[in-house]
This record gives structure tokens, C-alpha cells and sequence, in this order.
């Protein structure tokens, strides 16, 4: 049971990444049309400066529980490179934990906002066709994604179930 979990959390957050890339292929198609549009015919694609400013901040953020199930994240590793293997589990799961605990936090704040976009009908302010509030969910489904990568380490670290993206979790060169 726990690897059918362990394996569709997998598949979630690889979902999250692939949405990600496919929206940032789109977004540098659509940046691409509208310099050619300016270039060639000199008419832009309407509303491409304002659709990259708000969409690819969450659009990107959909690939963080992608870093985080894969354990590409930024951390500070000063810590553990004197620490015992036992050590080095123990603060692993403890920096797993705190960062599940902040991206449940973050997504709880934001899916606050989300609601309360959706509920004025939030739009671009010089481009009225263009809505804001769908980019407030999509920020929601990435800490989501991310909690999600977070608790599948965890659950990888403590119960050392072989995960297909890392076979062994190593801190420093050291097998966990």
C-alpha cells in the first residue's frame, strides 16, 4: 500500500514539473510571436507583456515539488558535515519536516488569497480579458506539489523505500 502512495505522489509531482515546462515552452513561443509581430508587421501580440508577468512566477513554481521530491533544493549543509550517517538522517527528516510545515503554511496563506481573487473576479488592470486569479491557484497547486515531495522524502528517508528518482539518499557523499 505504501508504495502505490509513494508511487502516485511520484506521479503528481512529475505531472506538476511536465505542466511547468510545457507552460514555459508556450510562454517563450508566445514571447517569440509577439517580437516577430513587432519586428515584421510591427502589431505585438496583444497582452504578452502582461500575461509573462503574471503567469510565470506560478507557472515556474509548479516544478517545486519537483525539486523537492528529487532533493534539488538550496540548503545549507554545513551541519551535517561532520554529522554520524545517524545524525545526518535525523537533521534530514527534521529539514524535510520544517520545509512540509512551510509549504503547508504558504499554500493555507494563499489559498486564502486565491479565494478572495476569485471572488472579485481579479483581472490584468490594462488587459480586462486577461484573469488573475487563475494564476493565485496555480501558485495553491505548486506548495502543494511541494508538500507533497516533502512528505514522499520523509517517508523515503525514515522507512528507507527505494525511491526511482534518487536508489539512495546521499547528504554529502554519504549513503542515509
Amino acid at each position: 500500500m505504501l508504495s502505490r502512495v509513494m508511487r502516485g505522489s511520484e506521479r503528481v509531482v512529475l505531472l506538476g514539473a511536465q505542466i511547468a515546462a510545457a507552460a514555459c515552452l508556450a510562454m517563450v513561443v508566445n514571447v517569440a510571436a509577439d517580437v516577430a509581430g513587432r519586428s515584421l508587421f510591427n502589431h505585438p501580440v496583444d497582452g504578452t507583456i502582461e500575461m509573462v508577468a503574471y503567469i510565470w512566477m506560478p507557472t515556474v513554481s509548479l516544478a517545486f515539488g519537483y525539486a523537492q521530491l528529487r532533493d534539488e533544493q538550496i540548503r545549507v549543509t554545513l551541519l551535517l558535515e561532520w554529522a554520524s550517517s545517524k545524525v545526518a538522517r535525523i537533521l534530514t527528516v527534521l529539514a524535510e519536516a520544517v520545509a512540509l510545515a512551510l509549504a503547508l503554511w504558504i499554500f493555507y496563506i494563499l489559498l486564502g488569497e486565491a479565494q478572495d481573487s476569485y471572488a472579485i473576479g481579479e483581472r490584468v488592470p490594462s488587459k480586462q480579458w486577461i484573469p488573475i486569479w487563475g494564476s493565485h491557484y496555480v501558485l495553491v497547486a505548486a506548495y502543494v506539489l511541494m508538500a507533497i515531495g516533502a512528505a514522499h522524502r520523509i517517508v523515503s528517508i525514515v522507512t528507507k523505500v527505494e525511491d526511482p528518482f534518487t536508489p539512495e539518499i546521499e547528504i554529502e557523499g554519504r549513503t542515509l
